[in-house]
């Protein structure tokens, strides 16, 4: 499926679409961060439950973990690749507890 049928011409030079195009294909990126953003919080839910099987301070990690990736959307840049998906090396994700 292809986004758009400018995206090549928008990776290899933004400029070379119109400002209408280019804004629209700038919300690209930070939409598919946010959709990763969130499948990792909701596969990390269980982490936090008051009655899941770890200490406290194991807990407090997850927390940490899952408000860094929170805030990620108001700190990252993210950019898309030529496969038109999120360019994950262009976001700096939080390490999740071990």
């Amino acid at each position: 499926m292809t986004i758009h049928p400018n995206i090549e011409k928008y990776l290899a030079d933004p400029s070379s679409v119109s400002e209408m195009e280019k804004g629209a294909l700038d919300a690209i990126a930070p939409w598919l961060l946010r959709k990763k953003r969130n499948q990792l919080l909701l596969e990390s839910d269980v982490k936090v439950l008051p009655d899941s099987p770890m200490t406290d301070a194991k807990r407090d990690e997850w927390k940490t973990y899952r408000q860094a990736l929170r805030d990620l959307p108001a700190t990252a840049t993210p950019k898309i690749n030529n496969e038109e998906q999120l360019d994950e090396s262009s976001v700096t994700w939080p390490t999740q507890p071990s």
